[in-house]
């Protein structure tokens, strides 16, 4: 059992480059389902993950992130990091950090490992189809921590070290990335926009990718 370990920035941004403030006003929602429902036009017409790439980890850095298993497995070439950004607030259940204000435009700039090492496991119990297995997601101790900034369920894979250092290192790499200037004229406030983890958590902070 393995999923992907996922990490997101949520950013202000102007209202027309997001459909966050759709989503959380029932007018404009009903406005945008009529426009819709009539031409198959509007703010419901456009996907809310927009954007997506790949990115494959040099084998020098997988060393120096201790993920030499994908070495030894030979999955040096394959894709390693997933990125998308969502015209929306995800993962949509944030807690800590800024709040988010319904009459406020968001998007999400995210990062997940395609390539994950940690593994929980499914077991049967019995030999009955009504008894129900027994699931060991695998949850790392290190995110049994109450310092929680960011909570979001596919996190909860990281017992594997090189995992939580590819985690760590995608943090900085989504900062890298919205601090570009493809973003110029689209964020707005401070720390070009991000609001949640927000400034006062550092890319090297080991509680930055806890779940």
């Amino acid at each position: 059992m393995q999923d992907h370990n996922t990490i997101s920035l949520i950013v202000r941004v102007g209202e027309s480059n997001s459909q966050s403030s759709t989503i959380t006003n029932l007018a404009k929602l009903q406005a945008a389902q009529a426009v819709f429902a009539a031409n198959q036009s509007g703010p419901l017409s456009a996907p809310g993950q927009p954007g997506i790439g790949f990115e494959t980890i040099p084998s020098s850095e997988l060393k120096t992130l201790g993920a030499t298993d994908l070495i030894t497995m030979n999955r040096t070439e394959q894709r390693h990091i997933i990125y998308f950004m969502e015209t929306i607030v995800y993962p949509n259940y944030p807690v800590n950090g800024r709040p988010i204000f319904a009459n406020e435009s968001y998007i999400s700039l995210t990062s997940g490992s395609v390539a994950p090492l940690s593994r929980g496991s499914i077991t049967l119990t019995s030999n009955s189809l009504v008894d129900p297995p027994k699931i060991d997601p695998g949850v790392s101790p290190l995110f049994l921590s109450p310092l929680k900034l960011i909570y979001c369920p596919l996190m909860q894979y990281l017992t594997n070290k090189a995992d939580f250092a590819i985690s760590r290192r995608q943090f900085g790499k989504l900062r890298q990335i919205l601090a570009s200037p493809a973003f110029d004229g689209i964020t707005e406030g401070s720390n070009n926009g991000e609001v949640i983890p927000g400034p006062n958590v550092t890319t090297e902070d080991t509680v930055a990718v806890d779940a």
